[in-house]
């Protein structure tokens, strides 16, 4: 399973939401974690379909799972990831 985090270094929502995804990665030991900085990286947004940030995509084997926005919670990020945690490691 793999996130990949899309963000500006001058978006403040990024950077916080940033950090509380990183903190939240912290307990999944199989997840890996990524940055794209958009704003920098405009080819890899636009395969993504990424348009506006923070945007976070997370994977399983290579195929989107799920994507959550700056408007998502920390709780319900947690919710799904532990959901297709689940699922696919234990």
């Amino acid at each position: 399973m793999s996130v990949i985090y899309f963000s500006t270094n001058t978006c403040g929502a990024c950077i916080i939401l940033k950090e509380k995804i990183r903190e939240l990665i912290y307990d999944y030991s199989n997840i890996k974690m990524c940055e794209v900085l958009g704003d920098t990286s405009i080819d890899i947004s636009a395969y993504f379909n990424v348009y506006s940030v923070p945007i976070m995509i997370f994977f399983i084997d290579g195929k989107e799972a799920f994507r959550e926005s700056k408007y998502s919670s920390i709780e319900e990020i947690k919710k799904k990831i532990d959901r297709y945690y689940n699922l696919y490691f234990k």
